[in-house]
């Protein structure tokens, strides 16, 4: 991957280390009372990506600069044994029930890998797709992997029982980044970072069945598996706002219906299926915002401090534990969704931003 073509999807996630390590020293630790930061793990360098296997309820992290994936026991909140080796450039990850594999994207050499949870390995071979690979979903109604191409506008289709490509990538909007399927519709959302817009595709026909407007730069989708709201977050590089919006889908007509203020720069987000909160990682105020489902907003909740550049959200639902993938810091935390009751009314927390140096 030649470094013009590195700037081009992942400069502007790139902040000066020296600088945000100062700034780091000034955070205090601001927890809510509700949810609680309970530890913190170190992992690898760079950490970009999270994946949850629920029957062992093991944590999977993809370190971007390390290529290789660390092991998390949900139940000690300990690193397993070494990390496991990928390919260049692992980003995001998913896990698949039926084979009990997790998916890993490689944006460096264009491929995804399959590591088997059974025995953590991974594959003696990783799948080929298309050009700047950056999101991976997996369909649990027909068993097919999602995998969206940055560069190509397209999504690579796998089959999950054979790990071989079906048909012709699926044209999408301009950038795909983050995706996610549905179970209660069997559609697959890609966010369509340059484009604003989320290209809905039947997990059914793998055919685009609508195109939805959303606000600027959507970057990635997380279903509420209870009843199939779709939460969309947007990461603006150069116009950072105290309350950047996360965009609400409703599942059954493709229609949005809210947005709701988060803090500055949301990227990853994710939903606790045991409480139905919406935990939102905010990659330029180093913390968590968590939206109330009563009244689905983020009033009520205080924002959770983390450590710096928190990149992707996942729920262990067998503990109601939330980890967070700190990238600047290379750790994870965890936070404990403890409190399934909300005020209703509240005024919004302010999130202060981290000062961001000029790209």
């Amino acid at each position: 991957m030649s470094k013009g073509r590195f700037n081009w999807i992942f400069i502007p996630f790139l902040i000066s280390t020296i600088f945000l390590n100062c700034i780091s020293m000034m955070l205090q630790n601001n927890i809510a009372e509700g949810d609680s930061e309970i530890v913190t793990i170190e992992v690898g360098n760079s950490p970009y990506g999270l994946a949850f296997d629920p029957n062992v309820g093991t944590i999977y992290v993809a370190n971007w600069g390390d290529n290789n994936v660390t092991v998390i026991n949900g139940s000690t909140n300990t690193v397993i044994g070494d990390p496991i080796a990928v390919e260049m450039g692992p980003n995001s990850l998913a896990y698949d029930g039926h084979n009990h594999y997790v998916y890993v994207t490689n944006a460096q050499n264009d491929s995804l890998s399959i590591i088997n949870t059974l025995n953590k390995s991974m594959n003696s071979y990783s799948v080929p797709v298309g050009d700047l690979p950056t999101g991976v979903a997996i369909s649990t109604n027909e068993n097919m992997i999602y995998v969206t191409n940055a560069k190509d506008d397209n999504v690579t289709v796998i089959n999950g029982s054979t790990n071989t490509v079906i048909g012709d990538p699926i044209a999408v909007g301009d950038q795909p980044r983050g995706l996610a399927f549905n179970p209660f519709n069997n559609y697959i959302y890609v966010a369509n970072y340059r484009s604003n817009t989320v290209t809905v595709i039947d997990g059914t026909t793998n055919t685009v069945i609508d195109t939805i407007d959303v606000a600027p730069t959507p970057i990635r989708i997380a279903i509420n598996p209870n009843e199939g709201t779709v939460y969309v977050s947007h990461y603006k590089l150069n116009e950072r706002s105290q309350n950047d919006p996360i965009s609400v889908i409703n599942g059954s007509t493709n229609e949005v219906v809210d947005r709701i203020p988060v803090c500055i720069a949301p990227i990853g987000l994710a939903v606790n299926p045991n409480t139905d909160k919406v935990f939102v990682a905010n990659s330029g105020s180093a913390r968590v915002s968590v939206i109330n489902p009563l009244v689905n907003d983020s009033i009520g909740i205080p924002p959770i401090d983390v450590d710096l550049e928190p990149y992707a959200v996942v729920i262990n639902n067998l503990t109601d534990s939330v980890y967070v993938a700190n990238y600047n810091t290379s750790t994870v935390s965890v936070i404990e969704d403890s409190d399934p009751n909300f005020e209703t009314t509240a005024t919004r927390a302010l999130c202060p931003p981290i000062p961001h140096p000029e790209h």
